[in-house]
C-alpha cells in the first residue's frame, strides 16, 4: 500500500508540476493575446485617424474640385467671349509664339495670309501670303528680341496698302 500511495503522490505530483506548466504556458498566451488585442486596437485606432484623416482630404478635394469647375466655366465664357470678338473684329490678327508659330488667327487675316485653321502649329514662314513685304519674320523676330512694337505700311501684290503692327506678346 506504502508504495502504491508512493506512485500516487509521485503520479499526482507530476500531474501537478504538468498542471502549473500548462498554467504558466496559459498564463503567458493570455498575456500575449492581450498585447495583440492591444496593439489590434491601437491599429484600430490609427485606421479611424486615417480615415477621418481622409474624409477631411476627400472634403477638401471636393471644394478645389468644385473651386475648378467654377474657374473652367469662367476660362470658357472667356474664351467664348475672346472668340466673339476675334471673329467679329475685322482687324487680320495673327499669334505666334516664340517660334514665330501660329497660336491663333483671326478670320480677316484670310485677306493676307494664306491660312486654314490646320495652319496652327505651323511656322508663319511656310504660309504664303499677298503682301509684298519679304522681310516680316525679320520684322517679327526683331520684335521679339526687343520687345518693341513694330508699325509699318506694307503692300500686297495687287497694289492695296495695309498698316502693319506687330507687337510683342504680353501676359500678367
Amino acid at each position: 500500500l506504502e508504495e502504491e500511495l508512493l506512485d500516487v503522490k509521485a503520479h499526482l505530483r507530476t500531474t501537478i508540476e504538468h498542471h502549473e506548466l500548462q498554467r504558466e504556458e496559459l498564463k503567458a498566451s493570455n498575456e500575449e493575446l492581450q498585447a495583440m488585442n492591444e496593439e489590434m486596437r491601437s491599429a484600430a485606432e490609427e485606421l479611424e485617424t486615417s480615415k477621418e484623416e481622409l474624409q477631411s482630404i476627400n472634403e477638401e478635394l471636393t471644394t478645389v474640385n468644385q473651386e475648378l469647375k467654377i474657374k473652367i466655366e469662367e476660362l470658357g465664357h472667356t474664351n467664348d467671349d475672346l472668340r466673339n470678338l476675334m471673329n467679329s473684329t475685322r482687324i487680320g490678327t495673327v499669334f505666334l509664339n516664340r517660334d514665330l508659330r501660329i497660336k491663333l488667327f483671326t478670320p480677316q487675316t484670310r485677306e493676307i495670309f494664306n491660312v486654314i485653321p490646320a495652319d496652327v502649329g505651323r511656322g508663319l514662314s511656310d504660309i504664303t501670303s499677298k503682301l509684298n513685304h519679304a522681310h516680316l519674320i525679320d520684322d517679327a523676330q526683331r520684335v521679339l528680341e526687343n520687345l518693341q512694337p513694330l508699325e509699318r505700311t506694307v503692300y500686297t501684290n495687287d497694289g492695296r496698302s495695309f498698316l502693319m503692327q506687330i507687337s510683342p506678346y504680353r501676359t500678367l
